[in-house]
């Protein structure tokens, strides 16, 4: 079977995934220390980031984590919905692992790439729908949805089979806002996401004003979200995006910050999310919020 010179360099140094399919689909199934194989999993997405820039030429990738021993598992597990961008599912999957390396039920991660303009569309969108029908048509204890802008599609997911059991982490942000106590949030994320008012509702309903950037501001911060899920972004980055959302912040009269998508907090790394804290701002990490609504559904 063909395989993309792109990949081929990245398996070389995967010998742990077991099977290649399709378009391309890695079906990646393991079991044992869950830890090491979401260590793994990271390293794999990092070098589909930096060999395969644009996100649908990306391989679809399967992680099926079927328990700590071998045999059929008493319960379903929970799934996890991923594909937005292969850096922070690989760093969500692996915070999980660092959090609880030892994990006795099933865990399921579809990272799947979605075609998001026309020729995309045309050339995969009926795969893509089939592929997340299947996946929900599975039965899973929950299912969880790695990206803050897919959630804008989470009434979609509510018409699939077992769709009551997505869970919605936009209200795990805005209690986590709350609990904070900001009262003037500026909210950072894609285009996308900004356009559809991904919080509005649920940040209002908490008596939390919503500000968003707007024009260059907003251009500034999309270029930094493709920078990271291109692998592309540097500790110089780092640095000058702190002070920027300082800065933005400052501007909107905003008491704090909200990262709305998953490649932010990666974007700001540890020294970056400090500098926004010592500012004075109040920060909530939605990937941080994420992983720990994950856990805390694990550990039931």
């Amino acid at each position: 079977m063909y395989i993309p010179e792109e990949l081929r360099g990245i398996l070389a140094s995967q010998e742990w995934v077991s099977i290649f399919l399709g378009r391309p689909i890695l079906q990646v199934r393991v079991i044992g220390d869950f830890r090491h194989h979401t260590q793994q999993y990271k390293a794999l997405q990092n070098g589909v980031a930096k060999k395969i820039p644009h996100e649908f030429d990306r391989p679809v990738i399967n992680f099926e984590f079927q328990g700590a021993k071998r045999g059929t598992p008493a319960i379903k597990g929970i799934a996890l919905i991923g594909g937005m961008g292969p850096i922070s599912d690989g760093n969500i999957l692996s915070a999980l692992g660092e959090k609880l390396p030892s994990l006795e039920q099933p865990l399921r991660l579809l990272s799947l790439p979605p075609p998001r303009t026309a020729i995309e569309l045309i050339r995969g969108g009926v795969t893509y729908v089939r592929r997340v029908w299947n996946l929900m048509n599975s039965g899973y204890q929950s299912y969880f949805l790695l990206s803050n802008s897919a959630h804008l599609n989470i009434q979609f997911l509510e018409m699939m089979p077992f769709g009551e059991r997505v869970v919605d982490l936009r209200d795990k942000v805005a209690k986590d806002a709350k609990t904070k106590l900001i009262s003037r949030a500026l909210v950072l994320g894609t285009r996308r996401a900004m356009d559809g008012r991904l919080y509005h509702e649920h940040l209002s309903n908490l008596g939390i004003q919503v500000v968003q950037p707007t024009g260059l501001a907003q251009s500034k911060i999309d270029a930094a979200i493709e920078s990271v899920k291109q692998g592309r972004w540097s500790a110089r980055d780092r640095g000058s995006l702190a002070l920027e959302l300082i800065e933005l912040a400052s501007k909107a009269k905003s008491d704090g910050v909200i990262l709305a998508c998953t490649e932010l907090p990666i974007a700001l790394g540890a020294e970056g999310i400090k500098t926004v804290r010592k500012s004075g701002l109040k920060l909530v990490d939605s990937e941080s919020v994420f992983v720990d609504a994950i856990l805390r559904y694990l550990r039931l």
